[in-house]
């Protein structure tokens, strides 16, 4: 058989090679030559990778809270270090108060006003002070020092991509559990869970609103719990999930915004409520006495002390037709009129004739119905 003139130089370099990188005093001919192992480089990046996340992890861990009612209970985000927190509507189910509890230990002195207490604190009495089912958000303030808590950062440019890599944190079965995924979708619309546990969605949600997708499996007891990117930063607020690549967020730029909207909520809301600009009054300083409460004095901006109304010495003894035996049926009476309303008293007057006055009350801390003892 004829094999060409190439076959001997190829069989001479075959040779060399096998003579230069085998051991021909072994019958099994172990090859010498082993190619570099890349394993360990790869594994340590690995390793560099988890101890990111866990950094991640235990940064952002102290800025969330678990949030819980006697039926529900989802996870919340402190945004701000005077103890306003952020959660999903449903996880509040129109309460007006729920348990907060933190992730980070503090004992009664650290945390709570006018407590000497070395105890650690457990659940927290949360105040729900705004709320947007259609966004399925609220507002939640636990009354605490300020500045003890750290809120969670928001982004400077809160832009989500495609392909990010994201965290959830939430309380399933296991409090405060994580969930790694991946973006899929920053502009989806018309989210719609109604075939999972979570049939809430399917009438409130607006169809036209834009959401995060991702594939951080939420379950229940993720809802209202934080999605972070890898730097640690807040980019949306987990509300919903069906399946591993069908998790939805609420963009961090309408958290920010409905934060705001919430602010202002309650700042009108206590304004109002401490303030006496919108409360009615007499005008009248008065004291309770066996036969009702006597008018002992009159605010020097009232106009009542003529004959046809209150007069020193009156004896207020009926208030529309009902026996006056405490100053909070009066003021419940008072809160309860329309503005153009006018409030009937009977009084005893010095003469001892008993008269009906009709009064329309006044408005303004200058006219403070004032009981003396």
């Amino acid at each position: 058989m004829a094999f060409g003139p190439y076959v001997l130089p190829v069989a001479i370099i075959c040779g060399h090679y096998y003579r230069q990188n085998c051991d021909t005093n072994d019958e099994t001919f172990v090859l010498k030559t082993q190619f570099p192992k890349q394993w360990p480089i790869r594994s340590a990046r690995l390793d560099e990778s988890k101890q990111n996340q866990q950094n991640i992890y235990n940064k952002c861990l102290q800025s969330v809270a678990k949030v819980g009612t006697s039926s529900t209970f989802g996870t919340g985000i402190i945004v701000r270090t005077d103890g306003l927190i952020i959660t999903n509507a449903h996880v509040v189910n129109d309460l007006s108060f729920v348990g907060i509890s933190l992730a980070k230990q503090f004992t009664a002195s650290q945390l709570l006003v006018r407590e000497m207490g070395t105890d650690p604190v457990g659940v927290i009495r949360g105040q729900v002070v705004y709320c947007e089912p259609q966004l399925d958000l609220a507002l939640v303030r636990i009354y605490i020092k300020p500045g003890v808590l750290t809120a969670m950062a928001f982004p400077d440019k809160p832009e989500p991509k495609v392909g990010q890599h994201v965290m959830a944190i939430g309380n399933p079965r296991v409090d405060y559990s994580l969930e790694l995924g991946v973006i899929n979708g920053v502009d989806d619309r018309g989210v719609d869970v109604s075939d999972s546990y979570d049939q809430y969605y399917h009438m409130l949600i607006r169809p036209k609103h834009p959401y995060i997708t991702h594939t951080a499996l939420i379950k229940p007891g993720y809802s209202g719990g934080p999605l972070i990117d890898m730097s640690g930063r807040l980019i949306g607020v987990n509300f919903a999930g069906r399946r591993q690549y069908n998790n939805f967020a609420i963009h961090s730029s309408e958290v920010k915004d409905f934060m705001n909207r919430g602010l202002e909520f309650e700042r009108q809301s206590l304004e109002k409520k401490c303030s006496f600009v919108n409360k009615k009054a007499l005008g009248v300083e008065l004291r309770q006495e066996p036969q009702g409460f006597r008018v002992c004095g009159f605010s020097c901006h009232n106009s009542l002390n003529n004959i046809n109304q209150l007069q020193i010495d009156d004896i207020v003894q009926q208030i529309n037709g009902k026996e006056l035996t405490r100053i909070g049926q009066l003021i419940d009476a008072l809160n309860n009129m329309n503005d153009n309303q006018e409030l009937r008293l009977q009084v005893l007057r010095k003469a001892g004739n008993v008269q009906n006055v009709d009064i329309k009350p006044h408005f303004g801390d200058k006219h403070i119905t004032c009981v003396k003892v």
